[in-house]
């Protein structure tokens, strides 16, 4: 029996940065166009609490340290998401793989592999709520390539 490996595109959501930076100390561009030709702008290295001794689920408040990463500068709607799903489909015969990172995100080889990566927004979410606005995210997507009314709300 022959054994065929698949290969398989990723998409690395990340919700805390787009594009991680090496870091050889060398003075980095404030703005670069990524993977995708989209601009992306410089996020510095720097330091953050994180948790809050408010709430146990919180808890422990701790500092985190990050490297400095790109991040896309524009947000993008539903309708170019529905648009950059079409194009690949269109184009690529591989998988698409959409991986959600924990809460320390991923490392750096894991967001290098990447061939795309992309954030669901600022704020905070628990990897299994992360997974639902995704999936809703790209049900939507879909429903825009199919021509079905689902996402504007009809």
């Amino acid at each position: 029996m022959t054994r065929h490996r698949t290969q398989y595109a990723a998409i690395a959501i990340m919700l805390v940065g787009l594009a991680a930076l090496s870091g050889n100390g060398q003075a980095q561009q404030q703005e670069i166009t990524g993977k995708d030709g989209a601009p992306m702008v410089l996020v510095p290295a720097g330091e953050f609490t994180m948790g809050s001794n408010e709430a146990v689920e919180e808890k422990p408040v701790h500092q985190v340290s990050l490297d400095a990463y790109y991040m896309d500068r524009y947000q993008v709607t539903v309708e170019q998401f529905a648009k950059f799903l079409g194009d690949y489909q269109d184009r690529n015969p591989v998988p698409l793989v959409f991986a959600i990172g924990g809460a320390d995100g991923f490392g750096k080889d894991t967001i290098s592999a990447a061939h795309h990566v992309i954030s669901l927004g600022k704020m905070t979410l628990a990897h299994e709520l992360a997974r639902v606005v995704l999936l809703e995210q790209v049900y939507r997507a879909f429903t825009i390539l199919k021509g079905h009314p689902y996402h504007s709300g009809h």
